[in-house]
């Protein structure tokens, strides 16, 4: 799938009224769990076509993916300053703050 990704990839032209490709692309490779490739897709579209809150918080969900909790709140934060009201990010800072409070709970634990 990584594959046929990067081919559709190295295919495309950015008009200024076409699709946001690379946002797409990186949306298929998140949902078969292709984080770090997914990453790639999202920078691009963001590159080509701005910050928009949906491409930030699946940044946001990748890096939290990868347990990079610290860049998953960054991506976060700066959905919500796009969009105050885009609850996905609002939700996902909740659970980057509970997933933090259990992984420094864990390190405790094991000291």
């Amino acid at each position: 799938m990584c594959g046929a990704a990067r081919r559709i990839w190295e295919q495309y032209f950015a008009l200024a009224d076409s699709f946001d490709l690379p946002f797409h692309l990186g949306m298929l490779l998140y949902r078969i769990n292709y984080l770090p490739e997914a990453i790639g897709y999202f920078d691009h579209s963001l590159r080509i076509w701005g910050e928009h809150s949906a491409t930030l918080h699946h940044l946001g969900l990748c890096h939290y993916g990868l347990r990079q909790f610290d860049h998953a709140a960054i991506f976060f934060d700066r959905a919500l300053k796009i969009d105050a009201d885009f609850r996905p990010a609002r939700d996902m800072l909740q659970r980057l703050a509970a997933a933090r409070r259990r992984e420094t709970a864990r390190q405790a634990e094991n000291k």
